[in-house]
């Protein structure tokens, strides 16, 4: 039976220095044990998604593209230009030294908080990881800052930048759930720049589907 078309052909995880593939974006994925404790982390992409493979019945799944086929990926690559994700990747290795560690500490209490009993507890911890979010934002603020000229180059609103990492911290401390990516309210992702976008791994705005000719 033939491969998928948009079927991933890299093996997974992806290396640090990974670049075969010219619409790559990086996301690092957290790991838990059985306990829900962060036991290590990987690095995927922003575009990988699970998929049923066609036709293998249930059980049979394989990491898919949503970009699509090797074809659809150089195109999305050189519509979005080699300066431009090379500016927005340079601000991610500046950020992730910052954010990796804060990230951790964040995914650790709500880890804490998702097996703890009382009320009490549950309210100190969430204070915990106000204050967690807190500090992230602001050394978040101050990296981007110095980081101006860069974030012009990839036409990233500072202002468009905070704002989503303050929407997706605060949905993830009063969420249920260890995963931090993609937690950003719907409503906000969708008015954000796609430069925007691309950076957090939301990827390009879909186009509208043309109504038919009536």
């Amino acid at each position: 039976m033939p491969r998928p078309a948009d079927e991933c052909p890299y093996p997974r995880p992806f290396p640090t220095d990974f670049a075969a593939c010219p619409a790559y974006q990086p996301r690092q994925f957290l790991t838990y044990d059985t306990l829900n404790r962060p036991s290590g982390a990987v690095w995927t992409c922003a575009h990988l998604e699970v998929h049923e493979m066609p036709g293998s019945g249930w059980g049979h799944f394989y990491g898919s593209c949503s970009l699509g086929n090797a074809a659809a990926r150089q195109h999305w690559a050189e519509l979005l230009g080699t300066d431009r994700l090379r500016t927005i990747e340079s601000l991610r290795q500046l950020i992730l030294p910052m954010t990796e560690e804060l990230s951790r500490r964040l995914v650790a209490a709500k880890a804490r908080e998702m097996v703890t009993r009382t009320e009490a507890q549950r309210d100190a911890i969430g204070l915990e990881m106000e204050v967690i979010g807190e500090r992230y934002l602001a050394e978040l603020e101050a990296v981007l800052v110095r980081q101006q000229d860069l974030l012009d180059r990839a036409g990233m609103p500072l202002s468009f930048t905070l704002e989503l990492s303050q929407n997706w911290i605060r949905n993830f401390i009063a969420g249920r759930s260890l995963e931090l990516a993609r937690r950003a309210s719907p409503d906000l992702v969708d008015r954000l720049p796609e430069s925007v976008r691309l950076f957090y791994g939301y990827g390009p705005k879909p186009v509208p589907k043309e109504s038919p000719a009536r």
